[in-house]
């Protein structure tokens, strides 16, 4: 796959300048080539750990627990 506009340039604030980052894009964007990408060139360089947060899961965790609160079965 190729890099996409955008794509290098959030790799690069990342890797190369260490800069905090926030990726909002449409679905089928390549984010996920982003914090892949990052984190394969962090551990060449030693670095071992990448944390990414992922809303949606929460934001599922946050539905199924509301459904059951109202006594709806979810899963």
């Amino acid at each position: 796959a190729q890099i996409r506009d955008g794509q290098w340039e959030a790799i690069d604030s990342l890797d190369n300048r260490q800069q905090k980052l926030v990726v909002v894009q449409r679905t089928g964007w390549g984010k996920r080539s982003v914090y892949f990408n990052s984190t394969k060139i962090f551990r060449e360089r030693g670095m071992r750990t990448t944390i990414i947060e992922s809303p949606l899961l929460s934001l599922m965790i946050n539905q199924i627990d509301s459904a059951w609160r109202l006594g709806i079965v979810a899963e």
